[in-house]
Parts: structure tokens; C-alpha cells; sequence
């Protein structure tokens, strides 16, 4: 189910930038495609957990339709005359909303809010990217980052990583869990970028670090 929702936020970030490029037939085929994508995903979905979830939220697929409509009516509100990010800050948590919703009434009682918890951690990072310079942004990708990747420090972080993730396929977790856990990779953050000599790329690191991390605040 969270997977979903990520995968909803994605399609909506695909449909931002199809909406957005001036060229009106390809931006039709970028949205056709991503929406083809997502429904190829929902049904998957649906043929593999409906009956798993029918008890707990029964009507899955008509609930599914429903939030379907609504999103679309949504994109379809957003103007071409926004910026990609005055877009996604203004209709990312409110596009996505039908979708959080289906997912929290089908969630166990002591994990729900933990996709509303997702897209607001995917709002923050967006936001933060936004902020920041072009400079800053190629940070992200400089070759430094990946540096001495078999060093024992980051052996340690990617193992932990791999262990949380498999915690997290025989139990979806709690808000309060999933939150102890991101705020646990904190060292990992600054181990990422251990070996680069610029401030600036510690920081654009970290920085992104903290945005995706301060809504379990």
C-alpha cells in the first residue's frame, strides 16, 4: 500500500512536468504513459492484496475509481503558468490525499498516518530542492559522494539500510517506528559525504538529509 502511495506521488511529479511542457502532443503522450504506468501498478496491486484487504476496507477497487477521478480533476486544476515547484508545493498533498486516505483506512490500526507521513516526507524534500542554487544541486551528484563505497563505514550504513528494509517487509511499521528509523541514519548522511572537501556539498547533503527527516518532527 505505501508502495502505491509512492508510486502515485511519482505519476503526479511525471504529470507536473508533462503538464507544464509547452509541446501540447508530447505532453499528452508523457501524461498518457505515466498514467498507463499507474494503472498497470493499481491493478497489480489490487489482484495481489484485495482480498487481503477486503475485510478491513472493503470496496477497494470502487474506493480506488473514486480517488482516481478526484486526482485527475485535481491535475487538471493546476496551471500552466506555475513553476514545477509552486506546483508540487501547492497540489502535492492535496492531489495525493484520496490516495492517503484509502491507504489509512486499510492500514492496522498502529500504523496509519504513515502514508500521509510519506508524501509529506517526498513535500519536504521537493521543497528543500526548490530552495536551493543550481551550484548546490550538482552537488548531489558529485563524484565524491560515491567514493571508497566499500569502506567499512558505509558497508555498515548500507547493511543497516538492508536491515530495515527487510524489518519493513514482514511488518509495515509505525509512524513512530519509521520515524526512530530514518532519524537513526543520521550518521549515514554525513557519511555519504565524508570524503568531500567542499562545505558545500556537505551541506546540500545533510541539508536534504534533514528536509526528508522534518516531518517526524
Amino acid at each position: 500500500m505505501n508502495a502505491t502511495i509512492l508510486t502515485l506521488t511519482t505519476l503526479f511529479v511525471v504529470t507536473i512536468f508533462a503538464h507544464h511542457n509547452p509541446e501540447t502532443s508530447y505532453r499528452n503522450a508523457i501524461k498518457d504513459l505515466s498514467i498507463k504506468y499507474y494503472h498497470a501498478e493499481k491493478e497489480q496491486f489490487l489482484a495481489s492484496y484485495s482480498e487481503k484487504f477486503e475485510k478491513q476496507c472493503p470496496g477497494l477497487t470502487e474506493k480506488f475509481n473514486q480517488a482516481d477521478k478526484i486526482f485527475d480533476e485535481c491535475v487538471d486544476k493546476i496551471s500552466a503558468n506555475l513553476t514545477i515547484c509552486e506546483t508540487a508545493r501547492r497540489f502535492l498533498l492535496k492531489c495525493t490525499q484520496p490516495y492517503v486516505k484509502i491507504a489509512n483506512d486499510c492500514l492496522p490500526e498502529d500504523t496509519k498516518g504513515l502514508p500521509d507521513l510519506l508524501v509529506k516526507i517526498v513535500h519536504s524534500g521537493n521543497d528543500y530542492l526548490c530552495k536551493q542554487d543550481g551550484e548546490s544541486l550538482l552537488e548531489l551528484v558529485n563524484p565524491c559522494v560515491w567514493a571508497n563505497l566499500d569502506g567499512p563505514e558505509r558497508k555498515s550504513c548500507r547493511e543497516k539500510g538492508t536491515m530495515i528494509l527487510a524489518k519493513y517487509l514482514e511488518k509495515i511499521p509505525s509512524t513512530k517506528e519509521f520515524c526512530g528509523d530514518i532519524k537513526g541514519l543520521r550518521g549515514c548522511s554525513e557519511t555519504l559525504v565524508d570524503k568531500c572537501g567542499s562545505p558545500v556539498t556537505r551541506r546540500v547533503h545533510v541539508g536534504l538529509y534533514e528536509a526528508l527527516v522534518s516531518p517526524c518532527s
